[in-house]
């Protein structure tokens, strides 16, 4: 498995434009490393396995995937460990065995036996004490996690485990994501940057369009799922701070192996509880990768709209992990003679100012050539991207003031796809009896499997 970073997906017409980092480390990102030769107290240490097929001593053919998570207290000596899994069945056990990449080895950690449920959808975690020899196995990279099977006993799915450091993390929070969910204008985004030792977390949230707010908290749960507070972030009544549409929330709050473990897994969100909504009026999956948006362009989208024209178009963009960088494309059909594109800032039905510029009449943007490029927005642009104010709109000679609009939402893709590979899809084609398939698998942090 070559795992990269997934820096850019702009999907059009069927077709997937995939950008990627080429680099298996990029600022921001969880970086691989080599382990330490030495461990300092004091600290969490986190270990990170994706599993895959290729990866089984002889390869085995799965589309099959999985991650496992391992966190080393400050003590270290216990392990909290998180294993996910996806398209497979019939598990049958689960280990961390000794042996270096490529070389079978013994299980010595057990985290399945059988016993309970353990199945795509439903992970599974638990803890450990090791001995003085197991955590230098850990810390030299001679261990590796496997899933058994009934289809394949010997193992299914395996993956190295690496000591990792995962810089930053992000939420955007919606009232759609609260359990059951709640009809709110609100929204807000937040930033969480994870120390060097682990164990400490600094946080800014900003909110928008919300009214007395009461507290705001990390929550245990997967989406659609709720759980007790467990992080406490803000609470109205004891804190000597504002927090409002005004004023973005920050702060510093302490990790410990277990929140470190459900921080990296994706399983915590965040809360932000108000007097109309206590249980929580807008909430968000913390998670380390970027968010994809999509807009549909079409004339009646236009303010007033327009029924004149054949034009229609679609944008993408991917709004990187650090909430900033905006990686945007527009293409578009059966419009002529387009003078300018831009993002407006305004909510559906109302006209805006252009805000970025994505077409300025230089250069050649119509059906057969797209456009593509990269800005970095501000905090209040990001605030109203999240909120759902941003529209992409195109003008043209015969509708200067725009002839195609649409809104930009967040939208979540498709996690597998497959590519068929002959002779006949080369240009030109080309005689061949070979033949193959490509498995692309999208981790909900973004990264990118391929089988």
């Amino acid at each position: 498995m070559i795992r990269m970073i997934l820096t850019g997906i702009l999907a059009l017409a069927g077709l997937l434009w995939v950008g990627l980092a080429a680099s298996m480390q990029a600022d921001g990102d969880v970086a691989l490393g080599a382990s330490p030769a030495s461990l300092q107290q004091g600290g969490l240490h986190l270990f990170i396995a994706d599993l895959t097929g290729a990866e089984e001593i002889p390869p085995v053919y799965s589309h099959a995937s999985g991650r496992a998570f391992v966190v080393l207290d400050e003590d270290n000596n216990t392990l909290y460990w998180r294993l996910m899994v996806s398209d497979i069945v019939s598990i049958t056990l689960a280990h961390i065995h000794d042996g270096a990449v490529g070389v079978n080895g013994p299980p010595v950690i057990d985290l399945y036996t059988g016993e309970g449920g353990f199945a795509a959808g439903n992970p599974i975690s638990g803890t450990v004490s090791l001995t003085g020899t197991q955590m230098t196995k850990l810390l030299s990279g001679d261990y590796y996690a496997n899933v058994h099977t009934a289809e394949n006993p010997n193992g299914e799915i395996r993956g190295q485990l690496r000591e990792v450091s995962p810089d930053q993390f992000n939420a955007v929070l919606h009232g759609e994501h609260e359990t059951p969910p709640v009809e709110t204008t609100a929204s807000g985004w937040a930033r969480f940057l994870v120390s060097d030792s682990l164990d400490e977390i600094d946080y800014e949230v900003f909110v928008s369009d919300t009214i007395s707010i009461t507290a705001a908290h990390l929550h245990p749960g997967w989406p659609g799922e709720a759980g007790p507070p467990r992080i406490p972030l803000y609470n109205a009544q004891t804190d000597p701070v504002l927090f409002d549409n005004s004023h973005p929330l920050s702060g510093t709050a302490s990790l410990s192996p277990l929140d470190l473990l459900d921080l990296v897994s994706g399983y915590y969100y965040i809360n932000i509880h108000t007097a109309a909504y206590p249980g929580g009026e807008i909430r968000g999956q913390v998670n380390s990768g970027p968010h994809i948006l999509k807009a549909v362009l079409e004339g009646i989208h236009e303010t007033p709209p327009l029924t004149d024209t054949l034009g229609a178009g679609q944008a993408y963009a991917v709004l990187d992990d650090d909430l900033h960088t905006l990686l945007w494309r527009v293409a578009v059909t059966d419009l002529v003679s387009i003078t300018q594109a831009h993002f407006h800032i305004a909510p559906p039905g109302a006209s805006g100012p252009p805000e970025i510029d994505l077409f300025t009449g230089a250069g050649a943007f119509d059906s057969a050539h797209p456009i593509s490029g990269t800005v970095v927005l501000t905090d209040t642009q990001v605030s109203s991207l999240v909120a759902g104010n941003f529209y992409a709109n195109v003008h043209t000679s015969a509708h200067p003031a725009g002839e195609i609009r649409g809104q930009l939402y967040f939208w979540t893709p498709p996690t597998r796809y497959t590519a068929v590979l002959s002779g006949t899809n080369e240009v030109p084609p080309v005689e061949t009896g070979a033949s193959g398939e490509a498995v692309f698998v999208i981790h909900p942090e973004m990264e990118l499997d391929r089988m």
